[in-house]
């Protein structure tokens, strides 16, 4: 088994030196393999270097290394290459040193030759052929630049002579600044220098190129392509001749650098920190270029430190794609794959030769051009333009949200197009369920599908060895339910084509970056008239939702999916849905918070054409061969809008002509619809300004990388006056462009405050964050968490280059202009045992267990696919223990009821034998409503059990913020379903949509820090409902209207939402920079940080600043429970004052621990990182 070694994506180092290819490759490649196939001199073992040659792309070397170079100028410095990689092969092993010496003075006599007048005397074979590319070269380079380029060249046939002495010798390299003095000679990236000199026409004295301050500068650029070269070669040439003359084995043999023969990785690892320790060198000398007494050199200087950045990122680039070392190493290691399939491996080895196979070839570089154009056409790079005449709305939190949703569903008359990470057929859309049967998700596309609607599903196909979503079951049922009900699953994962990315591999162990990558947007489009969309996972909960989920005396109003906790238990057995990890006699319900559009107008068709590119290319890919897939055609009318950019999309009139087409919308009169024409010219007002944004990439849209919402957070932010709010369920961004974190949002915040500082602006920034990730598990005991964490600390506050870091280094305190918040909650659980559950036991003959097997049958419905569980086995929680032994878990086992008759029987006798012990009318099942801007308090609430079983029911847990929003001087708005992270920003991760919405049409007087300041309704509304929430200045919200009607919130667009900006609480949130608002903000934030940690002692808390302190900080209760010592009227005291949800982010929470923001991890030495930033 071979073992394998990490190295650090070097590229990404110098990523913002990169330029595009020179256009001049394809013509440049063609002639050089005409050249090598036509070379008369190569032998037998030449020709097997020619083949090389051709395979490591010597071309495309030179047109990165010179991406501005014209034609002509490109085939003088191929020659050049030709002639070096000539001298390279004939001086390298087994050549002996006087061989070496031979063929470098040949090489050198060729080049003074073809500089003088007198004649060279004729050569056979490869002198020959160096001495007609010298004569070539020569030849066009101009007289005043050709004593540099011999120069140049006389030290590169020193260096590969010394190497040829030292592989004789035998004697081992142990002098680091040795090897690199000879390196640098001889790695043949000195001329380049000298070439470039040449073709910019850069005369600059030679004394000037001598000055130390420029020759270091070569050095340091001439060394980064070293570095590069031999840690990227290292195993080809280990394999070879054990890879003696390169820097990772002298640096394993140099005492200065402590690191024994044998330690590869950390040898590696010393390579790549010389790397980043020469690019930051020679980036502070192109800073700090010498200002020399001679008119116009400036510019010419800074040209010329151009020229080095183009060598040094070309040579790199190159060597990443494509150099021989590279490539052979992916081929041996891809052997050790085959026994995983031998056609995945045959789809991978494909993915290794060429891997932009589906960007490569003439036809597909012009479509690539083509969707180049026109994102460069649009704001932020965006695929969509922006557009007017939209109608959006907001929807806060998933009860109201998903009412919205079956009502635009219900509405479809033609199509529905949904697209989602996690799609539950069985999710009810309406609550409670006991009242809305008939709208639970798969029923309501099934009807739908019965009156001729097409329903077209796409869902992200999950690492099964990883991930629970059960998305096989997602489309067996679905595709079960109606012929026009067609569901799709993408991506394919390890070796197949839709993963298309190689692995990143870690010792022996293998891990798919791109197999973990998913799709999260979640648009639901509905006849290319509205569409609907938001974050994932959306839970259907209230304001302020509810934990607990038990219910006596009325069971069917909690049908559900019973799989509604995070923190203490990660979503499991979703196939087997009646399983339940969780008591909820104990447990609190983790609450989600989340915020949601619906739109119509014409922005819509951007969506639309967002849907119908991706199930093409899922079409393409996947289902070709299944005419039951349909291709989709673009119902854009291009007819009446000649000047849309889809108009020049390259697929377009393909599709139209195999494509399903519907009805266009909004661009000129819909044809023969004249209801929807009648509807959309009384509605057609100058309305909202929206544009689509997205993140895509090849794999999962196949097309060029995309992450236009990346760029319209930077600008947005950079572009903001006065005020940021931003929600999200992450915060992992890096502050500059050295960091293991790529995407730039906290540097475009950390620009944005202290230019305000500058100023002496008032400027302000609130970010609402989890309290933890949402995965399964402790920061102590999980890695994933701990990571994720970290990153999320390292962005905000340590680290080194954190936000409050750089705000600090620019004189200015970060607490002025930037703070952290999460959200809590807690709740009462309405279960006491011994005195109310185990009697309604005893008197119904019914288990509790039963009972919730039973609801999940109902759960089920009438249609239980074969081969279902049969039964469940629920795992009995064991007692919270002082001592290191834990006691096993009980078990106990439940049939299920074969029927929905039987489940109803069993709920009846529970619900009748709960109602004989007592009524519920005097205590409530939940008393969260208590957080909210209630009547009644806290204190108010009655309890029928003993006082040691209400102590036990208070429960605590994250309220979960799967929101992923920015809203910017409660004037612009970006919503969809990207995280603040890598993943979701760099655009070549998880794929992701969103909107940038502007109400300019609907402006509202306000304040921003007291001066009258106008806002846009949609903006200002939404901030200041959702600050009211968090801070417990709205009422509560029971699950349905008791008139069971909708409230207005729970409508879709174009339904407005209610005016609430004449309430008295909304005017105490109306201004965010008000002394009063943020006293208000930040007081109860801090309050309620107090009580949560007095009573339930959570975590994260500033009081825990190592994992030394957890042990002794973490009580020794059930989870979320309350903590020993703690009377219940204390309880009770101090829970009544909390308000909202709001609290504040313990920035101190492990920071005395050194390792938790430092380490290999975070210098890029840990290849699955990008799986969790």
């Amino acid at each position: 088994m071979t073992i394998q070694y990490h190295i650090q994506d070097l590229l990404e180092l110098v990523s913002q030196y990169q330029k595009p290819l020179n256009p001049a490759f394809q013509q440049l490649d063609q002639r050089f393999v005409q050249w090598v196939d036509s070379t008369g001199f190569l032998s037998e073992r030449h020709k097997k270097v020619g083949k090389a040659w051709k395979q490591a792309e010597l071309p495309l070397l030179i047109a990165r290394i010179f991406p501005e170079a014209d034609g002509v100028h490109l085939q003088t410095c191929l020659e050049f290459m030709m002639s070096f990689l000539i001298l390279e092969q004939l001086t390298d092993t087994p050549a002996t040193t006087e061989t070496a010496r031979k063929w470098a003075a040949e090489f050198v006599d060729a080049l003074q030759h073809a500089n003088s007048d007198v004649p060279a005397p004729p050569k056979e074979g490869p002198a020959a052929v160096l001495q007609q590319l010298s004569k070539k070269v020569m030849g066009a380079i101009d007289p005043p630049y050709r004593a540099a380029y011999i120069a140049s060249n006389i030290l590169l046939s020193e260096g590969v002579v010394q190497e040829a002495i030292d592989r004789e010798s035998g004697v081992e390299q142990t002098s680091l600044e040795t090897y690199v003095q000879t390196r640098r000679k001889s790695i043949g990236a000195m001329p380049f220098h000298a070439l470039d000199l040449w073709i910019s026409k850069l005369d600059i004295p030679d004394e000037v190129l001598k000055n130390p301050h420029l020759q270091e500068m070569v050095d340091g650029a001439v060394d980064l392509v070293a570095l590069a070269n031999d840690v990227y070669s290292y195993r080809k040439e280990y394999l070879e001749d054990g890879a003696k003359h390169n820097f990772v084995t002298v640096a394993m043999h140099d005492p200065g650098t402590g690191i024994k023969p044998g330690e590869i990785q950390a040898a590696i690892d010393y390579t790549v920190e010389r790397f980043k320790a020469t690019l930051s060198r020679l980036e502070e000398l192109k800073r700090t270029l010498p200002s020399l007494d001679a008119p116009g050199l400036g510019p010419k200087l800074e040209r010329y430190a151009e020229l080095m950045m183009d060598s040094v990122a070309g040579n790199i680039e190159w060597s990443v794609t494509w150099v021989a070392m590279s490539f052979f190493n992916k081929l041996a290691n891809l052997a050790e794959r085959l026994p995983e399939g031998i056609h995945h491996a045959r789809d991978e080895m494909i993915g290794i030769l060429n891997p932009n196979r589906r960007h490569d070839d003439p036809e597909e570089k012009r479509q690539d051009a083509i969707r180049a154009e026109i994102n460069a056409s649009h704001r932020f790079g965006s695929f969509a333009t922006e557009r007017g005449e939209n109608t959006v709305k907001w929807h806060i939190d998933g009860h109201d949200y998903f009412w919205a949703v079956s009502e635009l569903l219900d509405n479809a008359k033609e199509c529905i197009f949904i697209l989602d990470w996690w799609l539950t057929p069985e999710l009810y859309l309406r609550r409670p369920p006991a009242l809305y049967p008939e709208w639970r998700l798969d029923r309501l596309l099934k009807r739908k599908a019965e009156q001729g609607v097409k329903v077209l599903v796409i869902v992200y196909k999950e690492v099964t060895q990883t991930m629970t979503m059960s998305s096989k079951h997602t489309k067996s049922w679905l595709e079960g339910l109606h012929p026009s009900i067609v569901c799709m699953r993408h991506p394919d994962h390890i070796g197949s084509k839709g993963a298309l990315k190689p692995s990143i591999r870690l010792n022996s162990g293998r891990i798919t970056r791109r197999s973990l990558l998913s799709t999260t947007i979640t648009p639901a489009l509905v006849d290319w008239i509205s569409a609907s969309g938001a974050g994932t996972l959306i839970r259907i909960l209230s304001p302020m939702c509810t934990q607990p989920t038990f219910h006596a005396l009325c069971f069917l109003a909690r049908i559900t999916t019973m799989l509604e906790s995070v923190t203490n238990s990660d979503f499991q057995t979703v196939y087997n849905y009646a399983s339940n990890a969780l008591s909820s006699l104990e447990s609190g319900r983790m609450p989600w918070h989340d915020v949601h559009m619906t739109i119509t107008g014409p922005s819509v068709l951007d969506i639309a054409q967002h849907f119908i590119e991706r199930w093409n290319e899922v079409k393409k890919r996947k289902y070709r061969d299944k005419p039951h897939v349909p291709w989709l055609a673009l119902p854009h009318d291009v007819e009446n809008a000649p000047n849309e950019a889809v108009v020049r999309h390259p697929h377009r009139e393909a599709w139209l002509k195999i494509g399903h087409q519907t009805k266009q919308r909004f661009l000129g009169r819909p044809d023969g619809d004249e209801e929807w024409a009648a509807h959309y010219a009384r509605k057609r007002i100058p309305g909202m300004l929206v544009q689509v944004v997205r993140s895509v990439s090849d794999w999962s849209h196949g097309v060029l990388t995309e992450h236009s919402i990346q760029n319209a957070y930077c600008q947005l932010i950079r572009e903001s006056e006065h005020f940021i709010y931003i929600e999200n369920q992450f915060f992992i961004s890096a502050t500059n462009h050295t960091d293991v974190v790529k995407n730039q949002i906290a540097a475009a915040l950390v620009e944005r405050i202290v230019r305000a500082a500058r100023k002496g602006q008032k400027f302000h920034v609130v970010v609402v964050i989890p309290e933890v990730p949402g995965f399964a598990g402790t920061v102590k005991d999980e890695s994933s968490l701990k990571t994720i964490m970290a990153a999320q600390y390292r962005t905000i506050n340590r680290g080194g280059h954190s936000i409050y870091e750089e705000i600090r280094k620019a004189g200015y305190e970060p607490m002025d202009y930037i703070r952290f918040y999460h959200l809590r909650a807690y709740d009462r659980i309405n279960a006491p045992l011994s005195t109310y559950i185990e009697q309604i036991e005893r008197l119904s003959g019914v288990k509790y267990h039963d009972v919730l097997v039973a609801l999940a049958r109902k759960w089920i419905g009438p249609a239980v696919e074969e081969g279902d569980q049969h039964s469940v086995t629920f795992t009995i929680p064991a007692e919270v223990t002082e001592g290191p032994a834990k006691p096993a878990p009980k078990t106990e086992t439940v049939p299920i009821p074969a029927s929905e008759e039987e489940a109803d029987d069993v709920i009846r006798r529970f619900e009748e034998a709960a109602k004989q012990i007592r009524g519920d009318e005097d205590v409530s099942d939940n008393v969260a409503q208590h957080m909210l801007h209630d009547r009644t308090s806290l204190l108010d609430e009655k309890w029928l059990g003993t006082p040691k079983e209400e102590l036990d029911a208070y429960v605590s847990e994250v309220l979960y913020i799967h929101t992923k929003l920015m809203i910017v001087d409660d004037r612009r708005v970006i919503m969809g379903s990207a995280n603040l992270n890598d993943r979701s920003q760099r655009g070549d991760g998880d794929s992701e949509i969103a909107l940038v919405v502007e109400d300019w049409s609907d402006m509202v007087d306000s304040t921003m820090d007291g001066r009258p300041y106008e806002v846009t309704r949609f903006a200002a509304s939404l901030r200041r409902k959702l600050w009211r929430e968090h801070l417990g200045l709205m009422p509560p919200q029971s699950a349905t209207p008791h008139d069971h009607r909708p409230t207005p919130f729970m409508r879709p667009v174009p339904h407005p939402n209610p005016n609430e900006m004449s309430d008295p609480e909304d005017a105490l949130v109306a201004d965010p920079l008000a002394s009063t608002t943020l006293d208000l903000w930040n007081t109860t934030a801090r309050q309620n940080r107090e009580i949560f940690t007095e009573i339930f002692r959570v975590v994260p808390t500033n009081l825990i600043r190592s994992f030394s302190a957890w042990d002794v900080y973490v009580p020794k209760v059930k989870p979320g429970h309350v903590a020993p010592d703690v009377p219940l009227e204390r309880v009770k005291n101090r829970l009544a004052l909390v308000k909202g949800s709001l609290v504040e982010m313990p920035l101190d929470f492990l920071s005395d621990q050194a390792d938790f923001v430092e380490g290999p991890d975070w210098r890029g030495l840990n290849p699955t990182l990008p799986i969790y930033i």
